[in-house]
């Protein structure tokens, strides 16, 4: 009993990790956050009937990888249009967090080998950036699943996203 529960918890976790990041975000608040509809779309900045779709396609790809299938069908093209707009928003997001940091201090005469601007970029993408800065150490923005339960992309658009 404890095994089947164990293997049935396995395969939904993978079943949901399956998921594209809008759907999962929208499940979870569902599922998780107890959220009606109009708050979901509201904390997300999409329209309301964007809501119900993302979920559909959520549970029906997580029935078919419940299932041991693969899922065949396809996502509304709604939720790939607010998706898209979503994840515009989110790099906009980062460009202005990023800008907003400051420019990166330049290496000395003489002390960058020529890969200094591609090693100053790899050390921040890997979180490392804090050792070798003296500055404080900058924070990594958020990756666009953690921005999308987070609630910011409201707060990056001025107005509700339009139905597609």
């Amino acid at each position: 009993m404890c095994a089947d529960r164990a293997r049935l918890l396995t395969a939904y976790e993978a079943a949901v990790l399956a998921l594209t990041p809008l759907p999962r975000a929208v499940f979870l608040m569902c599922r998780i956050d107890g959220l009606t509809y109009p708050q979901i779309a509201g904390r997300l900045a999409i329209h309301e009937t964007v809501v119900p779709c993302a979920l559909a396609h959520a549970l029906s790809t997580i029935t078919w990888c419940m299932e041991g299938m693969r899922p065949n069908r396809r996502m509304p093209s709604m939720v790939i249009a607010a998706e898209t707009e979503l994840f515009r928003r989110y790099q906009m997001h980062c460009v202005r967090t990023i800008r907003a940091l400051g420019p990166l201090r330049r290496e000395p005469r003489g002390g960058s080998n020529g890969y200094g601007l591609h090693q100053r970029v790899w050390r921040w993408l890997c979180g490392w950036w804090g050792r070798w800065s003296r500055r404080r150490p900058r924070p990594a923005p958020p990756s666009f699943d953690e921005w999308l339960r987070s609630g910011m992309g409201h707060s990056s658009c001025a107005q509700m996203a339009q139905c597609p």
